[in-house]
């Protein structure tokens, strides 16, 4: 019996690193996952290194690998959704925007589309929201701490994606990461000794009450799993996947 899973990432930092280790769990155990991506997030997984470490462990199939944004379009997707070809949607992480999209019936990404048929179709729906507390912890890309930085070059050499400049700020010279360019390779971290450059800081956010109220209306929702945590989430999944749910 075939077990599928319908991963959609959207672009929230919170969770983005870890969903990585999960999928590749889920694809050692031989479950077909497929990932899809809203615009938003396949720049945020790119720039969270997240992307192409998904590219390399994700084998495609007919209903698996990394799909690069949101082409060929939604309907493959909401396809495979309606006739019950996937066993479970995931949705992590699941920005504020998306999870009052979903609240409130709006389908224009990817992921959006992909939730509605499940809750059509009673596909099981699965969602790791960014917001899912009153304080919540989130993850930030590399940046250049310009107080630190003496503009040596060092990382500008360490970074194969030419995503490092250097650039006159304030009468000195400092680096500054092109966010266009950078595939979240860290490599500029371990290249710099003056400290000047952070990856994967973590900082307290503050969700507003009307998307802390979405998200209360979003486990309302029949078949819908909202999880607290990476954990949670995979736990749930694996639970899903049980002989008796599987597709044929």
């Amino acid at each position: 019996m075939v077990r599928r899973v319908l991963w959609c990432v959207t672009g929230g930092g919170t969770w983005m690193r870890s969903i990585v280790d999960t999928i590749r769990r889920l694809v050692e155990e031989g479950v077909e996952v497929a990932v899809a991506f809203s615009r938003a997030g396949l720049e945020v997984a790119r720039i969270y290194g997240v992307l192409d470490k998904l590219l390399a462990i994700v084998p495609s199939s007919e209903y698996g690998g990394v799909s690069l944004g949101e082409k060929p379009g939604f309907y493959p997707y909401t396809c495979w959704v309606a006739s019950r070809r996937i066993n479970i949607v995931v949705i992590a992480p699941a920005t504020s925007n998306t999870v009052a999209k979903i609240v409130h019936g709006i389908a224009d990404t990817l992921p959006t589309a992909v939730a509605l048929q499940a809750l059509k179709s009673g596909v099981p729906l699965a969602i790791l929201p960014t917001d899912y507390g009153e304080v919540c912890i989130t993850e930030l890309p590399c940046y250049v701490d310009t107080d630190r930085c003496v503009g040596c070059g060092a990382c500008i050499a360490a970074c194969p994606y030419n995503a490092i400049h250097i650039l006159e700020y304030r009468g000195r010279k400092r680096a500054r990461i092109d966010y266009a360019q950078c595939r979240g390779t860290a490599l500029c971290l371990d290249a710099c000794s003056y400290g000047a450059i952070k990856c994967w800081e973590r900082a307290i956010v503050t969700p507003s009450k009307i998307d802390l109220e979405n998200l209360e209306k979003l486990k309302q929702l029949k078949n819908v799993f909202v999880a607290k945590s990476i954990t949670e989430l995979e736990e749930y999944i694996h639970r899903t996947l049980e002989p008796d749910q599987r597709t044929p």
